[in-house]
């Protein structure tokens, strides 16, 4: 574990001893700050046996704002589920061994019972086996959401199920591409895409391509100005998002910058 690491975890922080649903004593700070690590824990004790395992926090996930700058980098917008981040990690002991996998929330190092209760109802038995090889992240994160556990958007087609939002192994997110091998490993679906935008090479970026996942015959290609905006890129294809939106009893949309690895 790197100095950068545990300089986090010298403010802002809350101690935790906490037992897990397999009975293990576990020890440690969570960081409380928003930004980038949010959530994260230092684990110093497991079992009264001195660790120092780090376990990544999931950032924030970034809404759809129609004045970002269009990027470098394809950028991919999923259907926005209002849920509860869960995250599944590896609980190591003194030796490094992988003795439990371990749900937590970004506030608790452990998750609240009720939301235990919750899973129990969704598909996670692929989750508890301890191999995610060959990916081998030390952390999923998962949305939990539906009917049971409702926020301020509606799932009305679903009582509680899990989707793949994300996954980390050290201090770093995993790319899309892993996430898209874990989802089919694990048998749990990623939210909807509802459209990527690509830019296009030639010497330079000269244009972009975007594409819809619910109404293909929308999908097209658009000239660009320099530092177009978003919003100015997506005027074409603002009406089949009000209908995607419709169509998903949602009010709004997530995007990410996708990553090739």
């Amino acid at each position: 574990m790197n100095d950068e690491i545990l300089e986090l975890f010298t403010s802002n922080t809350q101690e935790f001893e906490e037992t897990t649903p397999e009975n293990n004593k576990i020890k440690g700070k969570i960081l409380l700050n928003h930004g980038e690590f949010h959530g994260s824990l230092l684990i110093t004790q497991v079992n009264d046996m001195e660790v120092q395992q780090f376990i990544r926090g999931f950032p924030k996930i970034k809404y759809y704002d129609p004045s970002i700058p269009l990027s470098e980098q394809p950028m991919i917008a999923y259907e926005k589920l209002d849920g509860t981040c869960i995250g599944f990690y590896k609980l190591r002991d003194g030796k490094g061994e992988v003795i439990e996998i371990v749900p937590k929330s970004r506030q608790k190092a452990v998750l609240d019972k009720h939301f235990q209760g919750m899973l129990k109802h969704c598909p996670t038995m692929t989750i508890y086996n301890k191999s995610w090889e060959p990916v081998n992240p030390d952390i999923i994160f998962f949305e939990l959401f539906g009917m049971l556990n409702e926020h301020t958007i509606p799932h009305k087609q679903t009582y509680i199920d899990l989707r793949l939002i994300g996954a980390g192994r050290d201090e770093y997110m995993l790319p899309t591409s892993a996430l898209q091998f874990l989802s089919r490993h694990l048998f749990i679906p990623m939210p909807n895409k509802i459209f990527t935008i690509t830019p296009v090479r030639k010497v330079s970026i000269d244009w972009y391509s975007i594409e819809g996942y619910y109404l293909e015959d929308h999908a097209n290609q658009f000239d660009t100005e320099p530092n177009s905006k978003f919003f100015d890129y997506t005027q074409p294809f603002e009406q089949i998002i009000t209908d995607i939106k419709l169509q998903l009893d949602t009010r709004n949309l997530t995007y990410k910058r996708y990553y090739n690895s």
